[in-house]
């Protein structure tokens, strides 16, 4: 199999993958028991950026990952050069967010939640992933899409990357106020000891 062949198989597998694990998982929550309307409702509460954010941007790069898969001329404009070491780290990158990804849900179980809210006797969990860090699910995400920029060599996959960190950092912020709301000095506790992204190399070191 060429190279360039092998990255598109190998693109196309950690997605399905990485979407099918998240489906499943999100099905078993009570926000996949609403109906639409009251799903979009529940996302547009978080405001009309989040809602274009998560909506818009979701769709987008499932076109451009699609058109490359597929190998569609026209977004050939889009692509860079990377040595072909540095792509296979992007293949790295790909396994090991699936494996976290997938940890990540086994470990929150019912806890999981896909907007901002806390369930009537939500329990804080600090098991597994969340020993150290507080939000491995968005690790996982920003390791998976860096994982498939390397794979992909494209800068429309690499911009979506860049916008996604701001407000990934603002969406954090959203939460953990609202997990301090609920669990108070709990949480603050919680936070001394672990990294927003990733763990904290020393506990006495700043939140990643």
């Amino acid at each position: 199999m060429e190279p360039e062949l092998a990255f598109r198989v190998s693109f196309l597998a950690f997605y399905i993958i990485f979407i099918a694990i998240r489906g499943y998982y999100t099905k078993k929550t009570s926000f996949a028991r609403k109906s639409r309307k009251e799903r979009f409702e529940d996302i547009r509460r978080e405001g009309l950026p989040s809602a274009i954010l998560l909506l818009g941007m979701f769709w987008i790069q499932m076109i451009v990952a699609l058109f490359y898969v597929l190998d569609v001329q026209l977004i050939s404009w889009s692509y860079f050069l990377l040595p072909l070491e540095i792509r296979v780290l992007g293949v790295i990158l790909g396994v090991v967010s699936v494996l976290c990804v997938l940890w990540v849900h086994r470990t929150l179980a019912s806890s999981y939640s896909a907007t901002l809210e806390v369930y009537k006797d939500h329990q804080l969990v600090t098991a597994g992933p969340y020993t150290r860090v507080r939000h491995p699910l968005y690790s996982a995400h920003t390791l998976f899409n860096a994982g498939m920029v390397l794979v992909s060599v494209n800068w429309i996959l690499l911009l979506f990357l860049i916008i996604a960190m701001p407000y990934t950092y603002w969406r954090l912020s959203k939460e953990e106020e609202m997990l301090i709301e609920q669990f108070g000095d709990q949480y603050r506790e919680y936070i001394k000891r672990t990294g927003r992204l990733f763990p904290k190399l020393r506990q006495n070191s700043s939140s990643d």
